[in-house]
C-alpha cells in the first residue's frame, strides 16, 4: 500500500520522474528485465503522459474510495471511458517498488496507473509488448498520429508542423 513504500504518499504528480522500471528489481521478482519486449514502451508512454500533469491527474477518478485503498482510472476502450477498479496494493521488491518507482518515492501515480492497465488487459504479464500510441490513447481519449520524416528537402516543413502541435499543447515523442 502507498503508505507501505513511502510515510508521505504525495498527490498524484508527474515531476520527478526519472525512471518507471528497476531492472534488478524485476529480474528478482521473477521476471525479465526491461528491455525491448518487456516493458519499453511503457517507460515511452508514461514519460509522455508525464509532460502533462493535466492529463496524468485526469487518469484517475477522484472520490472517497480512495481513501479506502481503492483506486479508480479511467481509461478509454472503445470510443468511451471505462472506470477501472483495483487495490491501491503495489508489487514491491527489496524495499523498492517492481515498476513505476519515481526518483521521489513519495510519487506513486505510475506505479498505481501500470497496476490499473495490467488490471484492464487481465494481468501484468499482458503487458509485456504493446505500443506507446496505443497506451496514450487509452490514458488520454486522444488520437495517435504518425509523421514521416521524410527527405532533407522537407525538414523545414516537417520542423514547422512539429512546432505547431506542440503550441497546441499535443504529446510528442520519438
Amino acid at each position: 500500500r502507498p503508505r507501505q513504500v513511502t510515510e508521505e504518499p504525495s498527490p498524484v504528480e508527474a515531476a520527478g520522474v526519472t525512471t518507471l522500471l528497476h531492472p534488478e528489481l524485476h529480474e528478482r521478482a521473477g521476471g525479465a528485465p526491461p528491455g525491448p519486449s518487456a516493458g519499453s514502451w511503457i517507460l515511452g508512454a508514461l514519460a509522455m503522459l508525464a509532460q502533462s500533469p493535466t492529463l496524468l491527474q485526469r487518469c484517475f477518478v477522484p472520490g472517497v474510495h480512495g481513501t479506502r485503498g481503492v483506486l479508480a482510472v479511467r481509461i478509454w476502450h472503445w470510443d468511451s471511458w471505462d472506470t477501472i477498479l483495483t487495490d491501491d496494493r503495489l508489487p514491491v521488491a527489496s524495499g523498492r517498488l517492481v515498476s513505476g518507482g519515481c526518483a521521489d518515492a513519495r510519487q506513486l501515480s505510475l506505479a498505481l496507473l501500470i497496476k490499473a492497465y495490467a488490471r484492464h488487459h487481465g494481468s501484468y504479464a499482458a503487458l509485456r509488448t504493446g505500443r506507446v500510441t496505443e497506451m496514450l490513447v487509452d490514458f488520454t481519449g486522444g488520437c495517435s498520429e504518425k509523421i514521416e520524416l521524410g527527405d532533407d528537402g522537407e525538414a523545414s516543413a516537417v520542423w514547422e508542423e512539429l512546432i505547431e502541435i506542440r503550441d497546441r499543447g499535443a504529446l510528442r515523442g520519438c
